[in-house]
């Protein structure tokens, strides 16, 4: 959950206004160096951006969070429930709190699924700075401070923290880009976040959890249920 004590958003809130600030400034930087119409406005970039962000931010602070308590060999498998975990309820507070408000009804399950994707090549052509990597990694340091012993003293602490600062950092730069655009902050804007961590999630699962999840195949075996899914399934089709 994003709600958090008033003592840890006064020390992370400037960290988040740092990111904030840098990443707005990135994103802009790309859009105006891109071919594309800025007219037609870009939000490849955007998610680009964020997409580097939430991972680099999640992956560190979980692999510090398994180096705290010695259980590096197991960073995978955990850090894929913690992470999953932790967008969930980022994507779920923002339907609840913002967009379920809207005056226009969503289908916000068919919403999800539409009308946004970025590529390998839209990645390769979005320039990161040093300025950039430094922000992330100072919000990270803060963040595994948080869960140290000099301050919660627990190791799962990153996921209440991640959650709080996602949910602030991704629409304070949102509306910082759209504000040098003389764009709009509107409900599409709302429902394009819902729609990034949506397709963010996808993406983590199939970077980090496939290759875990088909080495424990080769491992110990198939869930034979799903070979036996398959193979009604087979039947109905060809019967």
């Amino acid at each position: 959950m994003p709600y958090v004590r008033k003592a840890d958003k006064e020390f992370l809130d400037p960290f988040i206004a740092c990111l904030k600030h840098v990443a707005a400034t990135a994103i802009i930087k790309n859009i105006e160096k891109s071919k594309n119409d800025t007219r037609l406005f870009s939000h490849k970039c955007i998610s680009v951006c964020f997409g580097y962000i939430a991972e680099k931010v999640l992956i560190e602070v979980a692999l510090n969070s398994a180096k705290q308590s010695g259980d590096e060999h197991k960073l995978r498998y955990k850090l894929l429930a913690k992470v999953s975990g932790t967008v969930i309820n980022i994507l779920s507070e923002l339907h609840d709190r913002v967009l379920k408000l809207s005056p226009t009804p969503y289908n916000f399950e068919v919403s999800l699924s539409q009308g946004l994707s970025w590529s390998d090549s839209d990645r390769k052509e979005f320039e990161i700075s040093l300025e950039l990597n430094l922000c992330i990694e100072n919000l990270v340091n803060a963040i595994t401070y948080m869960m140290g012993k000099g301050y919660y003293g627990d190791r799962d602490a990153f996921m209440g923290i991640c959650n709080y600062s996602f949910t602030v950092l991704m629409p304070a730069t949102l509306i910082s880009v759209y504000k040098k655009f003389q764009k709009p902050f509107d409900w599409n804007a709302v429902l394009f976040l819902a729609q990034f961590w949506w397709v963010f999630y996808k993406e983590f699962y199939s970077k980090v959890a496939r290759p875990y999840e088909d080495e424990q195949i080769k491992k110990n075996g198939d869930v034979e249920i799903y070979e036996r899914m398959l193979k009604l399934l087979e039947t109905k089709a060809s019967g």
